[in-house]
């Protein structure tokens, strides 16, 4: 379950793990032999945990031929969140998993604009380093917040100050 897959992850994040290769399966008992990440027995929960391992750890994720899927046909969550360290996803689809940026601030003069939406299927952080084996991306999206509305102030160009969804201010 999601529940599981949550608790396997942070127990190796951050904590005093020895070093060493730590593997999490998707085994066939899965229900349609999927992980629902949006739902664990009716609850929504929210996005997986990211992993952040410390040094010395590597976390091999074997999907053993099943699915990640990031929607309850409802909500939307992103797929995995490798932050740090040593990563091996292998035999695994990603699907319908959506990041979705915050959205920008309100501001007299200036808006801000919305916050990156990074990942959808999979986010690779800097100090990560995620190898893929036989995984396959289906319908996975990353969104960009909407941008921040100007509700005052002045602007003689005319042009937007924020993003996408920003007001015009004259």
């Amino acid at each position: 379950s999601e529940a599981q897959l949550n608790t396997d992850i942070q127990l190796l994040d951050g904590t005093a793990a020895n070093a060493g290769t730590f593997t999490v399966s998707f085994q066939n008992s899965v229900t349609l032999g999927n992980i629902t990440l949006a739902q664990d027995g009716g609850t929504v929960l929210p996005d997986l945990a990211a992993i952040n391992l410390p040094s010395g750890v590597e976390l091999i994720i074997n999907g053993n031929a099943h699915s990640l899927i990031g929607t309850n046909g409802t909500n939307t969550f992103r797929g995995l969140f490798a932050y740090g360290g040593s990563l091996l996803v292998q035999n695994l689809t990603i699907a319908s998993a959506v990041a979705t940026g915050g959205a920008g601030g309100l501001a007299s003069d200036f808006a801000g604009g919305g916050g990156a939406g990074l990942g959808g299927g999979l986010f690779v952080g800097k100090s990560a380093s995620v190898t893929l084996d036989h995984v396959y991306f289906s319908n996975d999206r990353a969104i960009g917040g909407a941008g921040g509305a100007s509700y005052g102030g002045h602007n003689p160009s005319g042009k937007s100050n924020g993003g996408a969804n920003s007001n015009y201010v004259f």
